[in-house]
């Protein structure tokens, strides 16, 4: 009972610092946490962050408020953060003072909280900051309690889909004599990303023949307009905004055959490499 003791008057001292504002004032709240930070953050995710608003109240009714402040791109971050308390979840954080939690009953409280952000495909990738501040009672003049600084990483992310109907892979059968030929298969590319332009490179590592012969990257082509244009190279598609997704059927696509290239059936995959600029 003792060491219980001890411990208890501890406590409550510490507690009566951090409740003691510059102007002598008593706070009738405050945050467990210094900082809230999300960090590397993917486009289409959800992250949550809790923490605990503790109150001190000597008033039968009470009530919280909450408001963000951001310059810049800070403001950007706003509509994808979310609160969560009990019972109550505010969908989005907002410049102006909103009722967070309310309550009777005098006494000490420890409600917990969560900080949710949410970001989609049109938030571009980059560093926000941004500062929540909860309130007793806005209008009845008790000091705020010290700021919650936000801090979130969104991270450059491409989703790319990239499928050959059929049997998914690039196929052609060699029975005629040389020349140039159609690829089997409908190709499709399908993707996203929150950088601000992206851009995707095509390339191929050649054919390969059931039979051991191969069909090198230099004689699959790509036709664009009277051009051919070789895969080895890379063939560019782009660049499309970022946020908005795209569908893409590749046509176009011919195999140039040549005497050695013995009839056989070969098959081989298409390669991709994504850039971006923010």
């Amino acid at each position: 009972m003792r060491k219980f003791s001890l411990l208890l008057v501890v406590s409550v001292v510490i507690l009566a610092m951090r409740v003691v504002c510059a102007r002598g004032q008593p706070l009738h709240l405050f945050t467990d946490r210094g900082e809230i930070n999300f960090g590397k953050c993917a486009s289409g995710s959800t992250y949550e962050e809790t923490f605990h608003l503790v109150l001190r109240d000597t008033h039968s009714r009470w009530a919280v408020f909450v408001r963000a402040e951001g310059s810049g791109r800070g403001k950007k971050v706003f509509p994808y953060l979310s609160l969560e308390g009990p019972g109550v979840t505010l969908k989005k954080v907002e410049q102006e003072d909103r009722k967070f939690l309310e309550g009777t009953g005098e006494g000490e409280l420890t409600v917990e909280a969560k900080l949710r952000f949410e970001p989609d495909w049109t938030i571009p990738p980059g560093i926000y900051s941004c500062t929540l501040f909860f309130q007793y009672l806005p209008e009845s003049g008790v000091p705020e309690d010290p700021p919650l600084p936000v801090v979130v990483k969104v991270e450059t992310l491409p989703e790319i889909e990239l499928r050959v109907e059929g049997e998914g892979v690039l196929r052609f059968t060699a029975q005629g004599s040389p020349g140039l030929y159609p690829l089997e298969g409908i190709i499709k590319l399908r993707g996203r990303s929150n950088a601000g332009l992206w851009r995707v490179v095509l390339s191929s590592e050649g054919l390969r023949g059931e039979k051991g012969g191969t069909i090198p990257a230099s004689r699959i082509f790509k036709k664009v307009g009277k051009e051919y244009l070789p895969l080895s190279r890379g063939f560019e598609l782009g660049p499309f905004p970022g946020g908005e997704e795209v569908e893409i059927t590749l046509e176009g696509l011919y195999v140039d055959t040549v005497l050695e290239d013995q009839p056989d059936v070969y098959q081989g995959e298409l390669r991709f490499r994504c850039f971006f600029k923010e």
